[in-house]
């Protein structure tokens, strides 16, 4: 499960200043140097004043190829059902490269776009994550 706090500037336009709630599940199968990734949820959207947001299922389908035992890439669709009544439905596909240079520090940087109109025309991005 996961609970996001509605800690942002709402008179910033930084937040819906309600909180929101989750329950999904993630799984992955490993199969030699390719492993199938997968997540399926649904979420509960606080509603900000004036705006009623749609609860939703969400999801992704993807695969991770390990090209050494420090570098991957990898493909990854997401997709979740409209948040309002005049909105799409969101459709995002990812490419991502990780690389672990140790056993505390791993980078990975992606790209993305959409082709819906509640989807990003095109981001990307870095995440370096810490393991201790």
């Amino acid at each position: 499960g996961k609970v996001k706090l509605p800690t942002a500037d709402e008179t910033k336009g930084l937040g819906s200043g309600k909180t929101d709630y989750s329950l999904y599940t993630d799984v992955f199968k490993t199969q030699g140097n390719l492993t199938w990734l997968g997540t399926l949820g649904y979420k509960v959207f606080g509603d900000p004043t004036g705006i009623n947001l749609n609860n939703v299922f969400y999801g992704s389908v993807g695969l991770s190829y390990k090209l050494s035992s420090n570098d991957s890439v990898g493909f990854v669709v997401d997709v979740r059902e409209r948040t309002t009544n005049t909105s799409t439905a969101l459709r995002e596909y990812s490419l991502f490269y990780s690389h672990k240079f140790d056993q505390t520090y791993k980078l990975q940087t992606y790209i993305v776009t959409g082709d819906t109109t509640s989807s990003v025309d095109i981001g990307g991005g870095a995440i370096l994550a810490v393991t201790w």
